[in-house]
């Protein structure tokens, strides 16, 4: 194919100044200990036949001139160089430069009469350099890559370069870098900026930061999350276990195999925090992180829905094994590397179809149960904190400065170890010495008897540690107003919420709805009266989880948005899960039946409410989480009423009735092909309850509301 003087000129400085800058980055990165004293020198040139072009770029280190390069290349690099043209070459640069090492870069092959006067030196895979004998110090390198194959490579260095800067590896900023450094070596070999360029220059170039280059594409291209990755900062995080995933994200990136971390330990132990660590400060290291919550099966399968969806698949699946094989063919195929986190799942078989078995990541298992796993892979134990993490962990949750920790070492050492210094315990614990005023010997001698005691009265399930469960029993207890740490006015609705959460999905807990629930004295409900979500009132939001938050590990999550009716998931809070099964299991032993009746009623109610409201608007998200947060209430609460002899009559047909509404809400949002044997199971159950109801001697009208309770 013939081409115009146009092309063949754009062809050769669109290929030399590739190369230059290929150069200049290698010659950097095999020079490290000297980068300060690198510059590079972009020849001016003219395109006029009378002014010949003699060096394209040279290299000194401190101000020491040590090779330089011509580039000949061609578009069709099936024509050759010659012998009498090369010598040409050389002597024109030694002309130019003197007796220095001389390097002719080409992506040419050469003629016999070349190969004859060469000998090979080096060769890395399309690339050959021969030393030209004729000439002392003289090299020819033959380059028979393409275009795009030398601009990968630059990409891969950039990205390297950033890495070692933990700034973000996307090839849309590297791009973006690309673009500059192809512009600053172009202005200085067109003469309209110095010549010189330094490798720091360079190198300001390539760490230009993620924020910036947001700004030019729009948007990150790097360390992304496709799903809410939980923020649970640690005041100390483990930085072996730390080390040890992010060496398997390097591992990644070797070949095509998923590296596999199975984290197990106890409730309490801190793993998801871990996770969490994990994700938010190796951002730099992965192009995307998957991070899906195990607490049930519908919940993973709506997150799985969600993140394909977001990957352009379609949101409509006839089985869950279609739509798991199509999350791991479609993850397997992504670039990455990513980030895919399976927190809280209890065996294996709930998400091994999910596990891809090719790709370019890194599957994080959190699980409280490590013999299941062996098979899988490596378990690693999570277990209690090192002393020196325990005792760290301690003094920020208490608030002790480091000069007065040094004070009281001994008897906070000897806390923390009283406590198996399992993070949890350790972190509660701290809270309860932060809010108290007394002097802390006396503090730790109470706090301990009170521990004792509740350890004896707590009936806790196997997988929770009892330590554990006394932590968090006490520091609910000290929301009561008569210890006078927590405000009168907050107290009862604290203690109100955190019972009624408990019954409740333990993330994304909505405060417009949660909150004034909380705030009601007595239980009165009317079906004629449809809840509807409303923006709670900010001054008792505040209060209710200000006084939350000097005795617990809730943490609210606002997020950006209009805060209307339409929108009341941009405040909610999360509870720590352990936390919530401890409360709940208290609450269910304590409590009378229709106590628990009357908690039930006002959430299934108000979630049916929320729930149909999102749904006839259109809201997926707000009706998702409403669903989500009515299929654990109704699980949570199922057989916990075995006697309703104190229940009165009307407070039972509402409950059935609520039961029945928020069932046929959650079987209308399941209503697809993908879910549909769910959504039928729903609506059987909630004629069924309907069908109970006939069995009750009571006027409808009377059922139609309910209380006082």
């Amino acid at each position: 194919m013939a081409y115009g003087g146009g092309v063949v000129s754009a062809f050769g400085y669109h290929y030399q100044y590739l190369a230059t800058i290929e150069y200049f980055l290698e010659y950097m990165r095999a020079n490290l200990s000297e980068l300060s004293g690198i510059r590079f020198f972009v020849e001016t040139s003219s395109v006029s036949t009378s002014d010949k072009d003699k060096v394209d770029f040279s290299t000194t280190i401190a101000d020491l001139l040590v090779e330089a390069v011509q580039v000949k290349a061609s578009i069709d690099p099936t024509a050759k160089i010659y012998l009498p043209p090369t010598t040409t070459v050389f002597d024109d640069m030694t002309s130019e430069v003197g007796a220095v090492p001389q390097r002719f870069l080409t992506n040419r092959a050469m003629a016999s009469t070349v190969e004859d006067e060469c000998k090979l030196i080096e060769k890395s895979g399309e690339v050959s350099t021969y030393a030209f004998v004729p000439r002392v110090n003289a090299t020819i390198t033959i380059d028979k890559r393409s275009l795009n194959e030398i601009r990968d490579s630059i990409l891969g260095m950039i990205v390297q370069f950033r890495g070692d800067r933990h700034l973000g590896l996307g090839q849309s900023s590297a791009r973006y870098i690309l673009a500059s450094m192809l512009d600053l070596v172009f202005r200085a070999g067109s003469g309209l900026e110095k010549q010189e360029i330094s490798a720091l220059e360079l190198i300001a170039v390539m760490h230009v930061s993620d924020h910036e280059l947001a700004h030019v594409g729009g948007e990150f291209d790097w360390g992304n999350a496709a799903t809410s990755v939980p923020y649970r900062p640690s005041p100390f995080p483990r930085e072996d276990e730390l080390d040890y995933l992010s060496g398997l994200l390097g591992k990644c990136n070797e070949g095509r195999t998923p590296q596999l971390a199975i984290l197990a330990g106890t409730t309490g132990m801190g793993k998801s925090v871990l996770a969490s660590d994990f994700c938010h400060s190796s951002r730099n290291f992965y192009e995307t992180v998957y991070w899906i919550d195990c607490a049930n099966q519908r919940k993973i399968d709506a997150t799985v829905t969600d993140i394909l969806r977001d990957m352009n698949q379609t949101d409509s699946y006839a089985s869950r094994d279609e739509l798991y094989s199509t999350f791991n063919r479609t993850l397997s195929a992504s670039a990455g590397p990513w980030i895919l986190v399976f927190d809280g799942v209890d065996t294996p078989s709930t998400i091994k179809s999910l596990m891809p078995t090719t790709g370019t990541g890194v599957v994080v298992v959190t699980t409280p149960n490590s013999t299941r796993w062996t098979a899988l892979g490596e378990v690693r134990r999570i277990g209690p904190f090192a002393s020196e993490q325990a005792i760290n962990c301690f003094a920020h949750y208490a608030g002790i400065s480091a000069g007065d920790a040094k004070g009281i070492r001994h008897t906070i050492a000897d806390i923390v170890e009283k406590l198996g210094r399992m993070p949890m315990a350790v972190a509660m614990a701290g809270l309860y010495f932060r809010n108290s005023g007394d002097s802390f010997e006396s503090l730790a001698s109470d706090y301990f008897k009170s521990l004792a005691a509740l350890e004896d009265e707590i009936s806790a399930p196997p997988e929770l540690d009892r330590t554990i469960a006394a932590s968090v029993a006490l520091a609910i207890r000290k929301l009561n107003a008569d210890l006078g740490i927590v405000s009168p006015r907050w107290s009862r609705p604290a203690r109100h919420f955190m019972n009624m959460a408990s019954f409740m999905n333990h993330a994304d807990i909505p405060l417009n709805m949660l909150v004034p629930t909380a705030m009601r004295e007595l239980v009165q409900l009317d079906l004629a009266k449809v809840p509807e979500p409303a923006i709670a009132d900010s001054e008792i939001v505040n209060g209710i989880v200000t006084a939350l938050r000097t005795q617990t590990l809730v943490e609210r999550n606002v997020v950006s948005g209009e805060r209307t009716a339409r929108n009341w998931i941009v405040d909610t809070v999360t509870v720590p899960r352990v936390v919530n099964d401890i409360v709940r299991l208290r609450y269910l032993r304590d409590a009378p039946p229709w106590a628990i009746v009357g908690i039930g009623c006002e959430l299934m109610f108000d979630l049916y409410g929320w729930a149909a409201y999102a749904r006839t608007r259109g809201d997926k998200l707000p009706m998702e989480i409403a669903c989500q947060h009515g299929e654990s209430v109704i699980a949570n609460l199922a057989g916990q009423v075995a006697d309703w002899s104190d229940v009165p009559e009307d407070a039972r047909v509402f409950y059935l009735l609520a039961r029945a509404m928020l069932r046929s809400e959650i079987s209308a949002r399941f209503a697809r092909k993908d879910s549909f044997d769910f959504s039928t199971d729903q609506l059987d159950a909630s004629l069924d309850e309907l069908e109970e109801l006939r069995t009750i001697d009571l006027p409808l009208s009377s059922a139609m509301s309910m209380g006082p309770l």
